[in-house]
């Protein structure tokens, strides 16, 4: 289970202040200097850390997004397990988590849907369905 530790010590009412049982033990890790940019990313591999910079940051000193590297759907594990992600706005300023020193951002690829059949396509099959149908009649009538 990961924690925010300074954050307890300084609010012992803090969601993450949990009771510790006989055998539970703690780890906590070495500090990471970097940051791994994983995913589809041009250049996926370790960043070095810089407070305050963004994932797109990040992504972009890994070579950036490639071409099917979906740019909305981005998320961060921060090294206390929590996951973080994307959110962009049209008119209102984007929400881009910034990554801790050993984090891991993730890029997905874009879904690629098939492409929906074009009217066309559609009015010539109703139009074959109804010249089946009228065949049908006339058969039987006769």
């Amino acid at each position: 289970v990961g924690i925010d530790l300074p954050r307890v010590l300084k609010d012992s009412t803090f969601r993450d202040n949990i009771v510790l049982m006989g055998g539970d033990s703690i780890y906590i890790p070495e500090f990471d200097p970097v940051v791994m940019v994983r995913g589809a990313v041009n250049s996926p591999g370790a960043v070095a850390y810089e407070p305050g910079k963004n994932l797109d940051w990040y992504v972009d000193r890994a070579g950036g997004y490639t071409q099917t590297g979906d740019n909305g759907r981005p998320y961060v594990t921060q090294p206390n397990g929590e996951r973080e992600g994307v959110k962009r706005r049209v008119i209102l300023a984007d929400r881009v988590p910034r990554p801790g020193p050993g984090s891991v951002i993730y890029v997905p690829t874009k879904v690629i849907r098939e492409e929906g059949q074009s009217s066309a396509a559609v009015i010539g099959t109703v139009a074959q369905v109804l010249g089946v149908l009228a065949t049908i009649i006339v058969v039987a009538r006769n």
